[in-house]
């Protein structure tokens, strides 16, 4: 029975600090009925949450993002989701050499047609144009001080193969320091349900 009482509190434990690593990587725009309550950030802040929710962001000059307090060290926020903005500029720009270099040699992408690895990737998008996107719900959950996990919305329209598309996709990708340099080492693209 001892053991069954430590084993409860560990995961006690487990779940206050899973659900503290979460908190730290809420949007600070998010406004979901799960995001936790933020300061107030001023005029600008208030202006640019509204009453919709996150504000999206689309591509363009990034905005200034807060620095994320984890294990004794500081994400940051501004540069990881920078990285994942500007692999997406390049897409739309059909910079495929700068696409391929946010890819870690060993990068794995996964989405609704398996799970590929860079050349798969970068064949399967060489196949597409990208025209238009905007991520939104933007979150990162701290990994360690250099690393970290990008997580949104994307909704995205242009062409594959010829032919036009629209999607709308939620994302997650793990970007880690290699070097000097942030790079993707895994991403997955899951369809959202239609409405």
């Amino acid at each position: 029975m001892r053991g069954l009482g430590i084993s409860r509190v560990g995961m006690g434990v487990a779940a206050v600090v899973l659900a503290s690593t979460l908190a730290y990587g809420q949007d600070p725009q998010d406004q979901t009925p799960s995001a936790p309550a933020r300061p107030a950030q001023g005029a600008a802040g208030a202006q640019g949450a509204g009453a919709q929710g996150a504000r999206p962001m689309r591509g363009g000059p990034p905005e200034a993002l807060p620095q994320m307090p984890m294990n004794g060290g500081d994400v940051n926020r501004d540069e990881i989701i920078g990285h994942e903005r500007a692999e997406l500029e390049a897409l739309k720009s059909g910079d495929m050499a700068t696409v391929g270099a946010a890819l870690t040699d060993d990068a794995v992408f996964v989405d609704s047609n398996g799970i590929m690895r860079k050349p798969e990737l970068l064949k399967l998008l060489g196949d597409m144009k990208l025209k238009d996107y905007t991520m939104s719900d933007v979150r990162l959950v701290p990994v360690s001080p250099d690393n970290g996990v990008v997580s949104y919305t994307l909704t995205e329209s242009g062409t594959r193969q010829g032919h036009a598309f629209s999607a709308k996709v939620f994302v997650s990708s793990a970007w880690v320091k290699t070097g000097r340099q942030f790079q993707c080492v895994f991403r997955q693209e899951t369809t959202a349900p239609a409405k």
